[in-house]
């Protein structure tokens, strides 16, 4: 996946979803009940994303490990403001957010 394909899926999936993915506690989850993901859970195979949630690990360390995805590799600052938008911004002000995302990194957005 390049770039641009990371943030059309990504973006496409938080306006769908409309709210934060996150667990009993409040704590954002990548992939979380009822069949929500986060911003970078979408991305992840069910396998990595369980293994990602269990770790506690930053998502700079978990992307940029040994046997990561290449794309998340290549990508994770891209990941990491999508994550942040997520994790930071309300639902309500994600489409504004994430033009702002576009925008900084030269990406398209589409309506």
């Amino acid at each position: 996946m390049n770039a641009q394909e990371i943030f059309d899926k990504v973006a496409a999936h938080l306006m769908a979803q409309g709210e934060r993915c996150k667990n009993e506690r409040g704590i954002c989850m990548y992939r979380g009940p009822g069949g929500k993901s986060c911003a970078v859970g979408v991305l992840l195979d069910d396998e990595t994303a369980s293994a990602w949630d269990e770790s506690g690990k930053p998502l700079k360390t978990l992307a940029m490990a040994p046997g990561a995805p290449e794309w998340a590799y290549k990508n994770h600052t891209l990941l990491r403001d999508l994550q942040w938008l997520h994790d930071g911004v309300e639902p309500s002000r994600w489409r504004d957010a994430l033009s702002r995302v576009a925008f900084q990194r030269g990406l398209k957005v589409y309506p």
